[in-house]
């Protein structure tokens, strides 16, 4: 459908005060809680994003807002309305 090149962001998952390693990155990296994006978030250049939560409703980017990737740099993707 967006015949460009896909841009892979990893999220960072550990657990708090797991001392003795029961929860392992693996374990972690499968779970999908509701509101947060999946483990690898795959995403190409002008594809429509929708924010799925309030960031700043001051700038009007709050939960439900239409957005388009701009580009993309290694920590930092950058979108416009």
């Amino acid at each position: 459908m967006f015949p460009r090149e896909t841009h892979v962001y990893s999220s960072h998952d550990q657990a708090i005060d797991d001392t003795n390693n029961y929860y392992q990155e693996e374990f972690l990296n499968i779970l999908q809680p509701n509101g947060l994006p999946p483990h690898k978030l795959k995403l190409k250049l002008s594809c429509p994003i929708i924010l799925l939560r309030n960031l700043d409703a001051y700038n009007s980017l709050c939960n439900g807002t239409r957005m388009v990737c701009k580009s993309f740099e290694k920590n930092v993707i950058y979108m416009q309305k």
